[in-house]
């Protein structure tokens, strides 16, 4: 699935995974927060969000370098789990 996706209060509990981009996320004193993620999941609940990512860079941290490295960190264990799926049952 592409695209994007909002979430505002009351949403409907949902679990999806989500690919390598940015995620924005407001805070209850209504400020704004940026993340680099490397892909992972995202679960709503009535009360919560939680984002699970084997890499987090917050925005204020973010360069380009670190997003590169990020990248391809995410895409080489990408590539590893899906070369033991294809050995597993191939």
């Amino acid at each position: 699935m592409e695209g994007e996706l909002g979430i505002l209060p009351n949403h409907t509990p949902l679990l999806t995974a989500i690919k390598p981009g940015i995620v924005k996320f407001t805070l209850e004193d209504d400020k704004e927060e940026v993340i680099y993620v490397s892909g992972g999941f995202l679960e709503v609940q009535p009360k919560v969000v939680t984002v699970l990512a084997d890499v987090a860079i917050r925005g204020s941290e973010l360069d380009a370098d670190r997003i590169r490295e990020a990248k391809r960190k995410a895409e080489e264990i990408l590539w590893h789990r899906l070369l033991m799926l294809i050995t597993k049952y191939w």
